[in-house]
This record gives structure tokens, sequence and C-alpha cells, in this order.
């Protein structure tokens, strides 16, 4: 490995100009089953540069209070560039374990949120494990098992049951998965982020993830609670229509990705080098980070 092993987990969080988020996302992980020596919270801000002076001194203020580790980065992207997938691969590089779990800033962590993508990760290397969420926030303080009420999750558990769940049911808000596939693959699509576009980056990941023949794991005892910020998602893309123009991209990409997987299949019989120009070929090109971690602001 070429990264220091620190934790058993990296909680992995991209924030956007919601600094009265950040406090209670980070109650959550202090009353979290894991030890909080065994995980660490890496945040990565994506909310322009008129944004990071006010969240990085939310984040001074409290850190002390916790006792895990809290790591601060930025994207350095412009505000109106939707920069998830750029963030989540400077938290994939900076990252000090073997297992990444990702969450966003508008959600809260049930309890045992940490411990249960680490319970699943130990039982099977070959997964992704996807989570889900609840829409009542009185959930969160009650003992598993918990039942579910957010109906996107009870679709993905039905699914789950009847074998039939996919790319389409990667949860991004709450999944994990093992840094090594995430490498492998080259991470996080990074020509996603674009001007005023927004969407496609967990079904584009998941497809690669799944092509390398990962199974998903629907885990219903790992659990967050989504604030109900969707209303302004759909405004947004209501009045950029980037809904439109992000659902084109991805076709575009998944299209090219199902040519480039019949030309690796090829390159595989090559001797020697045929496997590892066949991995090459599938990582999508980073458009804006290298494998190395963004200097902290």
């Amino acid at each position: 490995m070429d990264y220091e092993r620190k934790y058993d987990a990296t909680v992995l969080v991209s924030i956007c100009n919601r600094p009265d988020y950040v406090e209670p996302f980070l109650d959550a992980f202090a009353a979290q089953t894991c030890p909080a020596d065994r995980f660490e919270i890496i945040v990565v801000d994506d909310s322009g540069k008129d944004g990071y002076d006010v969240n990085k001194r939310v984040i001074e203020a409290i850190k002390g209070k916790y006792g895990f580790d809290i790591r601060y980065f930025v994207t350095g992207l412009p505000k109106d560039v939707y920069g998830n997938t750029v963030a989540r691969n400077i938290g994939l590089a900076a990252s000090r374990s073997d297992l990444i779990i990702c969450i966003d800033d508008d959600c809260l962590a049930h309890t045992h949120f940490v411990e249960k993508h680490i319970e699943e990760h130990r039982k099977a290397d070959r997964v992704i494990v996807s989570g889900v969420r609840v829409i009542d926030k009185a959930k969160l303080a009650q003992p598993l098992p918990v039942e579910v009420d957010d109906p996107k999750s009870m679709r993905h558990i039905e699914k789950y049951r009847t074998n039939s769940i996919g790319a389409g049911a990667f949860l991004g808000a709450n999944a994990s998965m093992k840094k090594k596939h995430l490498e492998r693959i080259g991470g996080w699509n990074e020509n996603l982020a674009n001007r005023n576009e927004y969407g496609y980056t967990d079904r584009e990941l998941g497809m690669r993830l799944l092509g390398l023949d990962l199974r998903v794991v629907l885990c219903v005892d790992a659990i967050i609670y989504h604030r109900p910020t969707e209303n302004e998602v759909v405004q947004f893309r209501k009045k950029n229509k980037s809904a439109d123009r992000a659902h084109s991209r991805f076709k575009r990409i998944q299209r090219i990705y199902k040519a480039k997987r019949i030309l690796a299949a090829i390159l595989r019989c090559v001797p020697v080098a045929g496997k590892d120009w066949a991995t090459e070929l599938l990582k999508p090109k980073r458009v804006y980070t290298s494998s190395c971690p963004k200097k902290q602001n």
C-alpha cells in the first residue's frame, strides 16, 4: 500500500454552502458505536471561494470537541460547478484507511452507521454496500432494527429482495466501497463536474464498480436521515435545465464505457501487460485532480 493505513474507515463528505449543517452533521458521528479513534472524517468543501473561509472557521471552532480526526480540503472549483466527483477524488487520495464511506452534508447518521458499513465489508471483500435513508428524524434515536419509511429506499429494498438491484440503486449519500476497488476504476468521473449540471454521478460510478464484478449489498441497518433539501435540487435542475444536460452527458459516457469494455476484453488476452492496459483504458480521465490530495486550505 502506498498510503498510511491508520483507520478502519474514512467517512467522506462534500459540503456546499451549508455552514449551519456542519456541527449537527459532526455531532451525529460523536455518538457512533464505532470508537472515535477507528475512523476519520474528510470534509471537502465545494462551496466556491466565497464559502471556504466561513466553513473552515466553523470546523476549526468545533473540531476540538470530537474524538475523531477531521481534515478539511477544498475543490477550488467555481461555485456554479457541481464538484461532488472532484471532492470525492480529493478525499479518496487523502484517506488513511482501506474503506471509504460516503455521505452528504444534508444527512445525519444513525449511531450504528459507521459500525454497520465496516461489518458488511468484513464479511466480504468484493462488495458495494448501500445503506438506506429515513424521512422521520426521530428514527435516528431508535434502536435497531429501524422501520424504513423513505419511498426510494423501500423500492431499493424490494429490488434487493428480488435480486434486481443495479447501478441505479446506488445511494451515493450512504454507500461504502473498498479503497482498492475505487482506485482500480480510477475513482469518480470528473467529466460530470460541469457548470450548472447536476446528477448521475452515483449511477456512473456504480456502473464501473459493477464492471469489476462487485456485488451490491443493501444494509438496512446503515441508516441516514436526509434533510428535506431535495426541493432545492429540483428548483436548481428546473432553472438550469441541468437534468437533461447531465443525463445526455451520462448516456454518452455510458456508451463509450460499453465500447471500451469490449476493447478491454480483447486487451486482457495480450500477454504480460494486457490486463494493465485494459484497466487503464476503463479509467475516466481526470479533469481537475491527480491521484494526489489537493493541498489543504
